[in-house]
Parts: C-alpha cells; sequence; structure tokens
C-alpha cells in the first residue's frame, strides 16, 4: 500500500524509501540513504538558487526605482548569496564572479546618473 506522494517527491511504503522519479525500491540499505540524501541535496541546490534569481530580480526592480539605498541593500544581500553559493559549489565561481560584476556595473549606473 502506498502513501501518497508528490510527482517527483519520495513515496513511503512501510518503512521503506521508495523514490517516484525512478521507479524501484533499492534492495541496500546505503542506497536507500543515497536516495534520501540526494533528495534533500537537490532541494537545498534549488533553493539556492532560486533565491540568487530572487534576489537579481529584487535588484533590477531597486535599481529601476533609482532608490540607491534599497539597490545598496540588495545589493549587498545578492553577494552574500552568490559567494555562499559559490562556496558550497552550487554555482561555478566565475558564474559568481560574472553576476556580481554585472550588478556592480548596475549599480554604478544609477549612482553615475545623479
Amino acid at each position: 500500500m502506498q502513501i501518497a506522494g508528490i510527482a517527483g517527491r519520495s513515496c513511503i511504503i512501510y518503512k521503506l524509501f521508495i523514490p517516484e522519479d525512478k521507479g524501484y525500491m533499492p534492495n541496500i540499505k546505503s542506497q536507500e540513504k543515497r536516495d534520501r540524501q540526494s533528495i534533500k541535496r537537490t532541494e537545498k541546490n534549488r533553493a539556492a538558487k532560486s533565491r540568487i534569481k530572487t534576489l537579481s530580480k529584487n535588484l533590477k526592480d531597486s535599481v529601476e526605482d533609482k532608490d540607491i539605498k534599497l539597490a545598496q541593500e540588495d545589493l549587498k544581500e545578492y553577494f552574500k548569496a552568490l559567494d555562499k553559493a559559490a562556496k558550497t559549489k552550487n554555482v561555478h565561481k566565475n558564474f559568481a564572479a560574472n553576476k556580481k560584476s554585472k550588478a556592480a556595473k548596475l549599480f554604478n549606473s544609477i549612482q553615475a546618473s545623479k
């Protein structure tokens, strides 16, 4: 008897771990653990990347509004998220450096216009 689950998420059958997307039940305990770890890590990585995208949009919005104080706070938060993602290898360090460079250039454009 299967407990209902969301597509792409794990389901539990009588305390046994079955990933829905793989369509099999592992026979080895270490494989069950690796599957659980994989799902947790995937969700964590997805959240980190989503946060970077959200912060990027927030920065662009504050620059369009020409609000320097808000843009400065958004830039600081964006840099922090990029550095953390690069440190934990969620994104490549060059990707983070490229995004930071473009964000700084964007921020400097509103400072120069004043």
